[in-house]
């Protein structure tokens, strides 16, 4: 009995490892930045990986060839990016493409995190006009004009079904930066098929039964 019970656990447990692997469709919106069951998941630099020029505008340190963290939101180059809640966030240096890969550890159907002073950059002679889309798979979001300094977005990436991993792209025109801090997973539980709580439901009144004939 108690190998049976294993065993439906086993099924159920492939079957979720089953869902989480296969292709998924996303959808983005702007959403609340906090969910009962979020779980808050750390940001590190090398998560991100930038294409094309680097940036080269005032907000940018070192090279402007990769992402980086930053910590004060009054400092000269933070120029309205920060962590909404208080602490490091990490920054575009001005790059025009960015690949987030989102790895959490777990399986997840729902992201959502921060995202400050995107497109906020007036036309520039040698640059042209700016802009921002955010994409996952085949969604899109964008920002349709310039918003003012330090705007902020509560971004909501909604998965049809369990994943563990994601590839979120940012593009935006050179030189026009972002930030993006609180970045937040709601976890997928593990599914039990429905056979398997048939299954359960009929183990557990046999147990019940044997415990009755014994005493």
């Amino acid at each position: 009995m108690i190998e049976l019970i294993r065993n439906v656990t086993n099924f159920a447990a492939l079957a979720f490892l089953f869902l989480a692997g296969s292709v998924q469709a996303a959808t983005i919106s702007e959403g609340s930045s906090y969910k009962d069951s979020s779980t808050l998941i750390d940001l590190n630099p090398a998560d991100f990986v930038g294409s094309g020029r680097c940036g080269y505008g005032d907000s940018v340190i070192n090279d402007g060839c990769s992402v980086t963290m930053k910590s004060n939101p009054y400092s000269r180059d933070a120029y309205g990016r920060y962590d909404p809640w208080g602490g490091t966030w990490i920054d575009s240096q001005d790059l025009s493409d960015v690949i987030w890969t989102v790895e959490p550890g777990r399986a997840f159907q729902i992201l959502t995190f921060a995202l400050t002073d995107a497109f906020d950059q007036p036309v520039s002679e040698l640059l042209g006009e700016s802009f921002f889309t955010l994409s996952v798979d085949d969604a899109e979001w964008t920002i349709d004009a310039r918003e003012a300094n330090g705007t902020l977005h509560w971004i909501t990436v909604a998965f049809d079904k369990p994943t563990t991993s994601a590839n979120v792209h940012f593009s935006t025109r050179l030189n026009d930066g972002w930030g993006i801090k609180a970045a937040m997973v709601t976890v997928a539980p593990v599914p039990l098929p429905a056979a398997g709580w048939l299954g359960l439901a009929g183990l557990a009144g046999l147990v019940a039964l044997g415990r009755r004939k014994r005493s």
